[in-house]
Parts: C-alpha cells; sequence; structure tokens
C-alpha cells in the first residue's frame, strides 16, 4: 500500500467520499499497491450532508510504467 503525506484526524476521514477505497492506520491514508491518492484540502473542508450535495472530480495525475 502506498501512503498519502498528510496527517488525518477522526473528522477529516469523515469528510472523505464513501467510494474512496482507503485505510487509515497511525493517522496516514493508505490505498492499494497499484493506486496513488492525492486529495484536495477542500475535501476535507466542506463535506457533503444530505442538504449539501458535492461533485467530485477525478482525474489521472501520473502514470508510471
Amino acid at each position: 500500500m502506498k501512503r498519502q503525506k498528510r496527517e488525518f484526524e477522526a473528522d477529516d476521514i469523515y469528510n472523505l467520499p464513501g467510494f474512496l477505497r482507503i485505510e487509515v492506520i497511525d493517522g496516514e491514508i493508505y490505498t492499494d499497491a497499484w493506486t496513488v491518492l492525492e486529495i484536495d484540502e477542500d475535501v476535507f473542508k466542506i463535506p457533503a450532508t444530505e442538504n449539501r450535495h458535492i461533485k467530485y472530480k477525478l482525474s489521472i495525475v501520473e502514470i508510471e510504467e
């Protein structure tokens, strides 16, 4: 698994969209061995709610071969 370079707090994790497949261990986010996840800081600031719907954009940043 690969790591995201940010210390995560419990409230941060609840603000992430539910479709992300992640694991948090000791304040670090992990994805599968083939994926590196870059999360925009605004995702943590504005959580989706029943009354506030958010549209996320998933993009490819880099492809290594």
